[in-house]
């Protein structure tokens, strides 16, 4: 779901913030204005624009993470992922920026080729696929460290095996306000007469597991069991532990949420 394709930068700058990394999370989505707004005949934009973005990020940043999401169409150059990376690009030409899909869960992923994303923008350092939390760290350290690479590369996640290890998403750093606003604009400007899946009154995006054991031919969970796109390797799923959701739910509340929304492929499998 396009209003909630920030869950992904959120849990990945709750695991550099545990690295003592320095993190500010700018959310598109989460700003004041955030809305739904016509591009052209075809395509609306969700959240606020590539300049209010750019606004947000300071030049003293040493390392820039973009989520890099399914509704950027890949590998097609996305026109406003591109203004942003061209505003970045030209003024710290010397600054490492990282692509990466921040897979965790379900349909979120296209298993674009790799080859093709790096060409669509030449302006990135490094393309990062799948899940990213056990790579995010090594990556940014050497990226802070050497800068620029000579030739852009590309890094496959690993999945967490032990999902308990993983830090709360860091929900703290988004203007949670301005993100309920953005749903009830999104509702408000969308045009449907009703949502089977209702975003407002105080809404947040919930995994209680990734991965799914099962085989449906439709479905693009398990990029990593894949090779070149075909199915050669188990498929299995992994599950936080209740006292983790206790926690998460917790912490959810604490921030002003009252509805939850599961992005696992399966919640039910057992």
């Amino acid at each position: 779901y396009p209003y909630f394709a920030d869950i992904g930068a959120v849990q990945a700058a709750a695991v550099l913030r545990a690295a003592n990394f320095h993190v500010d999370l700018v959310d598109a989505l989460a700003m004041p204005g955030a809305s739904l707004t016509p591009d052209d005949a075809s395509q609306v934009r969700l959240g606020t624009s590539a300049n209010d973005v750019v606004a947000r990020i300071s030049e003293k940043t040493d390392a820039v993470v973009l989520a890099y999401t399914p509704f950027h169409r890949p590998p097609t150059r996305d026109p406003l992922l591109a203004e942003i990376l061209t505003a970045l690009h030209k003024v710290r030409p010397d600054r490492p920026i990282v692509l990466a899909d921040l897979y965790q869960s379900g349909q979120h992923v296209v298993d674009a080729p790799s080859v093709e994303i790096l060409a669509a923008y030449p302006e990135v350092s490094a393309l990062v696929r799948y899940e990213a939390e056990s790579a995010l760290v090594p990556l940014v350290t050497r990226l802070v460290h050497e800068g620029v690479p000579a030739k852009p590369f590309v890094v496959d996640g690993a999945d967490p095996k032990h999902l308990d290890d993983l830090p709360l998403p860091a929900w703290d750093l988004v203007d949670i306000s301005a993100y309920f606003a953005f749903h009830q604009a999104v509702v408000d400007h969308l045009g449907r007469p009703s949502w089977a899946f209702p975003i407002t009154n105080s809404s947040a995006p919930v995994l209680t597991s990734r991965g799914c054991p099962y085989r449906c031919v439709h479905c693009s969970s398990n990029p990593t069991a894949r090779t070149n796109g075909d199915l050669d390797k188990p498929k299995t799923q992994r599950r936080y532990s209740a006292a983790y959701l206790d926690r998460l739910f917790a912490m959810l509340r604490d921030r002003g949420v009252r509805r939850v929304h599961l992005l696992d492929e399966l919640v039910n499998v057992n």
